[in-house]
């Protein structure tokens, strides 16, 4: 071999250099077609099967078809509209929903929600015709713009519904039940809303069926009560609405008793009631009669007293249990027993005790107790008493209506040892 000149060695460093720069080019063009080959973007709805296999679940791309595989796998239908209102995607859960109303064209929606123009989302309650007639499917629908696009997410409530419809059904059933009552109800709810009236309450308040209907809070309900004259004016106005306040907190714990006594005359008993789920009921019932009843028997009994009051002898009426009910002024001077300042009450067992210390020694007062205490027919007697400072009394004792017994005692001039004829 004959030595190399200067210009051969330049030419082998040209072309080992050249060589060197093609394996580089190579080597760079081989590992882009592989990096191509592991990010390339999977076809429409295509999810990697195995993603840790050769693939990096951290990338942008493994994460979107993560999420698509989540929202096609929803069982809740979601569907995606253009501008034309047209189905563009749709989840299983969607399209089997639009296979099970028979729908063919899964472009037209099945679901038809839109967006006002100037917001970005809306939420609704929509009804569809569902494969059994008359049971119409509904959903909650939120609708959010994406773009020119529209997404929609639907979430079924037909269970909701029917717990809505039951309690109407319920509601319903208690209204009926409640219209044949005198007393008024008006029920509240935990918003302080009247949700359910009977036709008594506007018997009793006068109010019109169209406010009531139109469900009008605890203050206007009140508030309407007090300009209709139907409850007792209030004298400060301003702490009022306060003290309705009150009424629905003691309502609320079944504290509220109140008796209105109205201009017109009726009395109205009204009270509070609570009910589940915070609601609070009221009950207004007339009890003018009652009250006029008991005012008649009130004024009775005081006219009856007055009148025993002016008797001179001292008059007591014992019940058929021998409890002291009665007594007059003259009973009270003589004896010193008063029944209505008694903390207890006084029974014939306890004012012939008292007797038997005022009184000489006599059988009367056991004879009386046998009296007072014996069923069935019996006859009215007397006798004669002395009290310990010699002073005769002279008594006669009668049997009353229902078991009752009347005793009557009077002062005698002269001590008699027999009987004194009734």
């Amino acid at each position: 071999m004959s030595s190399l000149t200067f210009s051969d060695w330049t030419i082998i460093a040209t072309l080992s250099t050249a060589i060197t720069l093609v394996i580089v080019l190579a080597l760079i063009f081989l590992d882009y077609r592989s990096h191509r080959t592991t990010t390339r973007p999977p076809s429409r709805g295509h999810v990697p099967d195995n993603p840790q296999s050769g693939d990096n679940p951290d990338t942008p791309t493994t994460k979107a078809a993560s999420l698509l595989d989540s929202v096609t796998g929803s069982p809740f239908p979601t569907w995606r509209t253009d501008t034309q209102g047209n189905v563009i995607w749709s989840n299983a859960a969607y399209q089997t929903l639009a296979a099970g109303l028979k729908v063919k064209e899964l472009s037209t929606p099945i679901i038809v929600a839109t967006i006002p123009a100037n917001d970005q989302s809306s939420k609704g309650r929509l009804s569809l015709v569902g494969s059994h007639p008359g049971q119409p499917l509904w959903f909650d629908v939120t609708s959010v713009k994406n773009g020119t696009d529209i997404m929609h997410y639907a979430n079924n409530i037909d269970a909701v519904i029917g717990a809505e419809a039951t309690q109407r059904n319920f509601v319903q059933t208690l209204a009926k039940t409640f219209a044949h009552l005198s007393t008024g109800l008006a029920i509240f709810n935990r918003d302080r809303q009247l949700v359910l009236f009977n036709p008594a309450l506007v018997d009793l308040t006068s109010l019109p069926a169209d406010f009531l209907s139109a469900r009008p809070d605890l203050l206007s309900f009140f508030d309407r009560l007090r300009e209709s004259r139907i409850m007792p004016e209030p004298k400060n106005y301003t702490s009022w609405r306060d003290h309705i306040a009150e009424v629905f907190s003691a309502a609320s714990d079944g504290r509220f008793h109140e008796t209105w006594a109205l201009p017109s005359g009726l009395t109205f008993h009204v009270s509070g009631r609570p009910h589940p789920d915070g609601a609070v009921a009221f009950l207004i019932e007339d009890v003018s009669a009652e009250v006029s009843l008991t005012r008649r028997f009130r004024t009775q009994l005081e006219l009856g007293q007055s009148v025993i009051d002016e008797q001179t002898d001292a008059l007591a009426v014992f019940s058929d249990l021998g409890v002291l009910t009665l007594s007059n002024a003259a009973f009270v001077d003589m004896w010193g027993i008063d029944s209505d300042n008694s903390l207890s009450e006084l029974t014939i067992v306890d004012t012939s005790r008292l007797w038997q210390q005022k009184c000489q020694p006599t059988p009367v007062w056991s004879d009386l107790r046998d009296f007072v205490a014996s069923f069935g027919e019996r006859e009215k007697w007397a006798a004669n008493v002395a009290l310990t400072d010699g002073t005769e009394i002279e008594c006669h004792f009668s049997p009353l209506p229902s078991g009752a017994t009347l005793a009557a005692f009077r002062k005698t001039p002269q001590h008699k040892h027999r009987l004194v004829p009734a």
